[in-house]
């Protein structure tokens, strides 16, 4: 038992020390693809067209899988934003038309009130000269 917990500890130390090397070699990988890219770059203007041609199917080679990774994901995030897009258009109409629809009711019910309010006061005049009628009969 006791070796058993020395090697969980000499695994633990191991991969303590091995995760900060693992990082830098990721990080010298990403600066050495970056470099590749320039030095293609920079061959590409010096060369004439043939060499250039080369250069353009080595570049290929080695960025080809990550450029086209990259122009997929930039697709499928135009198509994203073209969907949302006409979502939003179609919710801005919804709203525009129930919008109207509410502008209408509130008119409608504006009218029939000031209506109302007209009837109730015909009423009221009409019954007040009944009233006065009487009072000077």
């Amino acid at each position: 038992m006791f070796d058993d917990d020395n090697k969980d500890r000499a695994f633990e130390t191991r991969d303590e020390t091995e995760a900060p090397q693992i990082e830098r070699e990721a990080a010298q990988a990403d600066l050495s693809d970056a470099g590749a890219q320039e030095a293609a770059d920079e061959a590409t203007q010096d060369e004439p067209s043939g060499a250039a041609s080369e250069i353009d199917q080595v570049r290929d080679i080695l960025f080809g899988a990550a450029q086209r990774a990259t122009d997929e994901r930039l697709r499928a995030l135009e198509e994203a934003v073209d969907s949302l897009r006409a979502d939003m258009m179609r919710l801005f109409a919804d709203l525009e038309g129930r919008m109207a629809d509410g502008e209408a009711a509130a008119e409608r019910r504006h009218v029939m009130a000031t209506q109302g309010i007209g009837s109730a006061l015909s009423e009221i005049g009409s019954q007040i000269l009944k009233l006065s009628g009487r009072a000077g009969a």
